[in-house]
């Protein structure tokens, strides 16, 4: 079961932004010319449009460029932080839909869908397409440790909760982010940073645990 309980899709259609019920969705517009009022539901999204050097590129016919350049640019830190904040909503269970018109931005979306689903294991579905596994948004599980590092570095859950959700192959040394958050949030005993990242291990083991045996007695109860 993934640890992603919303939702993503993206819709060219105005029509479909205007009837969306705001109190359960966040509109992502990704165009650069709209205009939706101060509404606090939308949030603009331009700095997920490629870079004006892959358009260059994407001109010229140059497709692996323009795949080079805006895989480039999402990696950039403010794209990371901006798509950790979107990654974090869909953990908490809240649902995103990404605005994007078709003028001249056919290839655009193709990619930014492709890009979503290749580098953080999200496929964004598109509203009124035919074929399910176009218009469906789903999850890529394998990805589990990239978000839980974008989730716990954006500071939506605790360092507790990062440790008990890591996969048990996943060191805790994955990232080094997270890694200098861990260390400072929980303070792990040790003269070393070898010594703290051992007692963080076995704190790993020791919360999940704990946690496992609070469920099962939960469930014994109920």
């Amino acid at each position: 079961m993934s640890i992603l309980k919303g939702t993503m899709f993206i819709t060219h259609d105005p029509e479909v932004i205007s009837n969306i019920p705001l109190n359960t969705y966040r509109i992502v517009t990704m165009d650069e010319f709209s205009n939706f009022g101060d509404n606090p539901a939308f949030i603009g999204g331009t700095c997920l449009l490629p870079p004006i050097e892959a358009k260059i590129a994407e001109a010229d016919n140059n497709e692996y460029l323009y795949d080079t350049l805006y895989q480039s640019h999402l990696l950039e830190p403010y794209q990371q932080q901006f798509i950790g904040a979107l990654i974090s909503y869909l953990y908490t269970g809240g649902n995103i839909i990404f605005f994007l018109p078709d003028e001249a931005y056919d290839n655009t979306r193709t990619k930014f869908i492709e890009n979503m689903w290749i580098m953080f294991g999200i496929h964004v579905g598109i509203i009124g397409a035919q074929d399910p596994n176009v218009a469906n948004c789903y999850f890529d599980d394998r990805c589990t440790v990239i978000w839980l590092n974008m989730i716990y570095t954006s500071n939506v859950i605790s360092g507790k909760e990062y440790l008990f959700l890591l996969p048990p192959d996943v060191p805790v040394t994955n990232n080094q982010e997270a890694l200098v958050m861990l260390t400072d949030e929980l303070n792990p005993y040790g003269q070393t940073i070898n010594e703290k990242i051992s007692t963080l291990e076995h704190f790993r083991k020791a919360v999940k645990g704990k946690i496992a045996v609070n469920l099962v007695l939960g469930s014994l109860r109920s």
